[in-house]
């Protein structure tokens, strides 16, 4: 059915009229919030302890100026530990946070961290998804990038990838009873 009436609108009342003059206003649509985005945080995963401390001496000569650098090993107290983990979060700066898996254990939470990079596949793949459990964690307020550093062709990852396929197959064979 067609109508051949125009539509009839109502006159616009005081506030709707000053909310029209507010959307064609350009210091109106200014951002009321901060706009400024908080400082990129990474973790940085060695899996042996040479390189965590050689990672982080490079990054401190080259960087130092830039970012918060810190470096957390496995002969650290709790208190050193906790200490370092709430400066790293706190951090008003870029920071990067340098460990090994050998650090792990029980509190270790670097949830602050916008990303995670493994330099290098662990040998163990749990100890791998660890390390990454270390910044995605349940309560996280952004979503982390994962990074998984690779050497190419031939080289150390592509043993690893080999190692942890071979041992899942083993898994799967010993929980499906065909262990021949």
């Amino acid at each position: 059915m067609l109508v051949n009436k125009s539509a009839e609108y109502p006159e616009p009342d005081e506030e709707e009229a000053s909310n029209e003059a507010l959307l064609h206003d350009p210091e109106s649509l200014k951002c009321t919030l901060p706009c400024v985005l908080p400082p990129q945080m990474a973790v940085l995963f060695c899996p042996l302890p040479g390189q965590g401390h050689h990672l982080k001496w490079w990054l401190t000569k080259y960087f130092a100026d830039n970012l918060d650098i810190f470096y957390m090993f496995a002969e650290m107290g709790n208190n050193e530990r906790t200490e370092m983990q709430h400066k790293f979060r706190d951090s008003p700066n870029p920071s990067v946070f340098v460990t090994t898996p050998k650090v792990g254990g029980t509190g270790l939470n670097l949830t602050a961290a916008h990303h995670a990079i493994l330099t290098q596949k662990f040998w163990v793949l749990n100890e791998q998804w660890q390390a990454f459990a270390r910044v995605v964690r349940l309560g996280q307020n952004r979503v982390p990038q994962t990074w998984l550093l690779n050497t190419g062709p031939n080289g150390y990852e592509n043993r690893a990838s080999d190692i942890h396929h071979l041992s899942g197959v083993a898994q799967m064979r010993v929980l499906h009873g065909l262990m021949n």
